[in-house]
């Protein structure tokens, strides 16, 4: 093998890290406060797995209605959402 892995910064293929996380809380009536700061959250946690390359399968029990959904949509690194 020669040259960079394309997914991340290591210049060989060394192995798997498997990363998912779960946004929306299971209670109902969550206060806007709750929400901005999932918002707050999320944006980190992209921020890092962009700055590592590290693609994350981010649980959501909406896709289509989750604050969420657009940042992780937006990122530089390809992750996976599931429902």
């Amino acid at each position: 093998m020669s040259g960079k892995n394309a997914r991340t910064w290591q210049p060989y293929h060394v192995g798997h890290f498997l990363l998912t996380i779960q946004l929306d809380s299971v209670a109902v009536g969550r206060r806007l406060a709750e929400q901005a700061e999932l918002g707050a959250v999320t944006r980190r946690l992209i921020a890092l797995a962009e700055s590592q390359r590290l693609p994350i399968t981010w649980a959501v029990s909406d896709p289509a209605h989750s604050a969420a959904t657009s940042l992780i949509l937006q990122s530089s690194v390809d992750h996976e959402l599931a429902i």
